[in-house]
Protein backbone atom coordinates (compact mmCIF):
# COMPACT_ATOMS: atom_id res chain seq x y z
CA UNK A 1 0.00 0.00 0.00
CA UNK A 2 1.22 3.54 -0.74
CA UNK A 3 0.11 7.23 -0.21
CA UNK A 4 -1.99 8.87 2.01
CA UNK A 5 -5.36 6.51 1.73
CA UNK A 6 -3.25 3.53 2.02
CA UNK A 7 -1.75 4.75 5.70
CA UNK A 8 -5.51 5.34 6.83
CA UNK A 9 -6.74 2.25 5.21
CA UNK A 10 -4.72 0.12 6.75
CA UNK A 11 -4.63 2.30 10.25
CA UNK A 12 -8.04 0.79 9.94
CA UNK A 13 -6.88 -1.72 11.89
CA UNK A 14 -6.01 0.85 15.10
CA UNK A 15 -6.36 -0.87 18.62
CA UNK A 16 -6.15 0.46 21.46
CA UNK A 17 -4.23 -1.98 23.92
CA UNK A 18 -2.74 -1.23 27.27
CA UNK A 19 0.77 -1.82 27.41
CA UNK A 20 0.54 -1.60 31.14
CA UNK A 21 -3.25 -1.26 32.63
CA UNK A 22 -3.81 -2.09 36.38
CA UNK A 23 -3.84 -6.06 36.12
CA UNK A 24 -1.84 -6.33 33.02
CA UNK A 25 2.22 -5.59 33.37
CA UNK A 26 4.17 -3.49 30.89
CA UNK A 27 6.48 -4.46 28.06
CA UNK A 28 9.20 -3.38 28.35
CA UNK A 29 11.79 -3.23 25.98
CA UNK A 30 14.78 -5.58 26.68
CA UNK A 31 18.34 -4.29 26.26
CA UNK A 32 18.66 -6.77 23.09
CA UNK A 33 15.26 -4.73 21.84
CA UNK A 34 12.84 -7.75 22.73
CA UNK A 35 10.21 -6.96 24.61
CA UNK A 36 8.56 -9.35 27.73
CA UNK A 37 5.68 -10.11 25.08
CA UNK A 38 8.23 -11.80 22.30
CA UNK A 39 7.95 -8.52 19.74
CA UNK A 40 10.97 -7.34 18.60
CA UNK A 41 11.52 -3.87 18.60
CA UNK A 42 14.06 -2.49 15.27
CA UNK A 43 12.92 1.65 15.53
CA UNK A 44 11.22 4.13 17.44
CA UNK A 45 10.64 7.21 16.25
CA UNK A 46 10.09 10.53 18.59
CA UNK A 47 8.00 13.03 18.11
CA UNK A 48 7.60 14.70 21.68
CA UNK A 49 6.17 18.67 21.09
CA UNK A 50 5.29 17.99 17.73
CA UNK A 51 1.45 17.61 16.31
CA UNK A 52 1.19 14.16 14.58
CA UNK A 53 -2.49 14.55 14.01
CA UNK A 54 -3.65 11.89 15.85
CA UNK A 55 -5.80 12.61 18.73
CA UNK A 56 -8.20 9.97 21.31
CA UNK A 57 -11.61 11.32 21.50
CA UNK A 58 -14.69 10.16 23.10
CA UNK A 59 -17.47 8.69 20.97
CA UNK A 60 -20.79 10.74 22.26
CA UNK A 61 -22.67 8.52 19.44
CA UNK A 62 -22.53 6.09 16.75
CA UNK A 63 -24.82 5.98 14.02
CA UNK A 64 -25.20 3.43 10.54
CA UNK A 65 -23.97 5.92 7.64
CA UNK A 66 -26.90 6.97 5.62
CA UNK A 67 -26.19 5.82 1.51
CA UNK A 68 -23.60 8.19 0.54
CA UNK A 69 -23.39 9.97 3.73
CA UNK A 70 -19.48 8.81 4.00
CA UNK A 71 -18.49 9.14 0.07
CA UNK A 72 -16.14 12.29 0.34
CA UNK A 73 -12.37 11.51 1.19
CA UNK A 74 -12.01 13.72 4.54
CA UNK A 75 -8.96 16.18 4.16
CA UNK A 76 -5.77 15.26 5.63
CA UNK A 77 -5.31 19.09 5.97
CA UNK A 78 -8.54 19.40 8.20
CA UNK A 79 -8.25 22.33 10.44
CA UNK A 80 -8.36 20.94 14.20
CA UNK A 81 -11.08 21.69 16.71
CA UNK A 82 -11.17 21.78 20.36
CA UNK A 83 -14.79 21.05 20.57
CA UNK A 84 -16.97 18.16 20.04
CA UNK A 85 -16.76 16.99 15.90
CA UNK A 86 -19.10 14.31 13.67
CA UNK A 87 -16.93 11.97 11.78
CA UNK A 88 -17.22 8.92 9.28
CA UNK A 89 -15.29 5.65 10.27
CA UNK A 90 -12.37 5.11 7.50
CA UNK A 91 -14.51 2.50 6.19
CA UNK A 92 -18.29 4.60 5.99
CA UNK A 93 -20.47 2.27 7.50
CA UNK A 94 -20.54 4.45 10.68
CA UNK A 95 -20.96 8.12 11.49
CA UNK A 96 -19.36 9.08 15.14
CA UNK A 97 -20.40 11.75 17.35
CA UNK A 98 -17.23 12.75 18.97
CA UNK A 99 -16.34 14.67 22.11
CA UNK A 100 -13.33 17.32 22.78
CA UNK A 101 -10.03 15.57 22.42
CA UNK A 102 -8.87 13.55 25.40
CA UNK A 103 -5.36 13.02 23.83
CA UNK A 104 -4.23 15.76 21.29
CA UNK A 105 -1.49 15.27 18.52
CA UNK A 106 1.05 16.86 20.61
CA UNK A 107 0.99 14.60 23.37
CA UNK A 108 2.53 11.81 21.69
CA UNK A 109 6.31 11.11 22.73
CA UNK A 110 7.27 8.38 20.16
CA UNK A 111 6.00 5.57 17.81
CA UNK A 112 7.95 2.69 17.10
CA UNK A 113 7.17 -0.95 15.04
CA UNK A 114 7.03 -4.02 16.85
CA UNK A 115 7.06 -7.39 15.38
CA UNK A 116 5.06 -10.43 16.93
CA UNK A 117 7.76 -12.95 16.35
CA UNK A 118 4.89 -15.31 17.05
CA UNK A 119 3.10 -14.52 13.90
CA UNK A 120 5.31 -12.48 11.64
CA UNK A 121 3.17 -9.25 12.04
CA UNK A 122 3.82 -6.12 12.49
CA UNK A 123 2.60 -3.21 15.15
CA UNK A 124 2.72 0.38 15.61
CA UNK A 125 2.92 0.80 19.45
CA UNK A 126 2.87 4.18 20.99
CA UNK A 127 4.13 6.16 24.42
CA UNK A 128 2.08 9.19 25.66
CA UNK A 129 3.75 11.99 27.48
CA UNK A 130 2.82 12.51 31.06
CA UNK A 131 0.22 14.65 30.39
CA UNK A 132 -1.23 12.50 27.78
CA UNK A 133 -0.82 9.61 29.86
CA UNK A 134 -2.86 11.01 32.72
CA UNK A 135 -5.86 11.83 30.64
CA UNK A 136 -6.03 8.59 28.72
CA UNK A 137 -6.32 6.91 32.14
CA UNK A 138 -9.04 9.43 33.28
CA UNK A 139 -11.02 9.30 30.24
CA UNK A 140 -10.59 5.21 29.93
CA UNK A 141 -11.23 5.01 33.41
CA UNK A 142 -14.85 6.86 32.92
CA UNK A 143 -15.27 5.00 29.97
CA UNK A 144 -15.01 1.97 31.28
CA UNK A 145 -18.17 2.29 33.58
CA UNK A 146 -20.17 3.54 30.05
CA UNK A 147 -23.07 1.45 27.93
CA UNK A 148 -22.40 1.04 24.29
CA UNK A 149 -21.37 3.08 22.12
CA UNK A 150 -20.25 5.60 25.14
CA UNK A 151 -17.89 2.98 26.28
CA UNK A 152 -15.66 3.78 23.01
CA UNK A 153 -12.76 6.04 22.26
CA UNK A 154 -12.29 6.53 18.84
CA UNK A 155 -8.67 7.15 17.02
CA UNK A 156 -9.22 10.75 15.23
CA UNK A 157 -7.06 11.06 12.31
CA UNK A 158 -7.09 13.52 10.10
CA UNK A 159 -11.11 14.04 10.08
CA UNK A 160 -11.77 10.29 10.01
CA UNK A 161 -12.14 7.22 12.58
CA UNK A 162 -10.09 4.72 11.58
CA UNK A 163 -10.77 2.84 14.87
CA UNK A 164 -13.12 3.27 17.73
CA UNK A 165 -12.57 0.14 20.56
CA UNK A 166 -13.85 -0.93 23.33
CA UNK A 167 -12.84 0.20 26.45
CA UNK A 168 -13.11 -2.28 29.58
CA UNK A 169 -10.86 -0.61 32.00
CA UNK A 170 -8.22 2.41 32.22
CA UNK A 171 -4.97 2.58 30.78
CA UNK A 172 -2.34 3.37 32.62
CA UNK A 173 1.33 3.88 32.17
CA UNK A 174 0.59 5.86 28.63
CA UNK A 175 1.56 2.76 26.48
CA UNK A 176 -0.52 1.72 24.04
CA UNK A 177 -0.46 -0.40 20.92
CA UNK A 178 -1.75 2.08 18.09
CA UNK A 179 -2.33 -0.74 15.09
CA UNK A 180 -1.70 -4.00 14.80
CA UNK A 181 -1.75 -7.03 12.28
CA UNK A 182 0.04 -5.54 9.73
CA UNK A 183 2.76 -5.94 7.24
CA UNK A 184 6.28 -4.54 7.89
CA UNK A 185 6.23 -2.00 5.00
CA UNK A 186 1.98 -0.62 6.41
CA UNK A 187 3.18 -0.54 9.57
CA UNK A 188 6.44 1.85 8.64
CA UNK A 189 4.32 4.00 6.60
CA UNK A 190 2.08 4.66 9.27
CA UNK A 191 4.85 5.39 11.57
CA UNK A 192 6.70 7.58 8.95
CA UNK A 193 3.29 9.55 8.45
CA UNK A 194 2.72 9.85 12.12
CA UNK A 195 6.27 11.25 12.81
CA UNK A 196 6.37 13.10 9.18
Amino acid sequence: MTGMRAVVVAASSLVLAACGTASTPTAPTSSSGSSAAGSARPSASDVSGRDTGLELRKVLDAQPAAAGQCAASPSANAAPTTGSVTACASDGTLVYTLGPAVVTGTQWESFGLYEDTTTGAWQVGALLDPSGSSALTQATGELAVEDEPRNRIAFYLHGSVPSAPTVSQPIYGGRVIVASGLEKADAQELVDHLTG
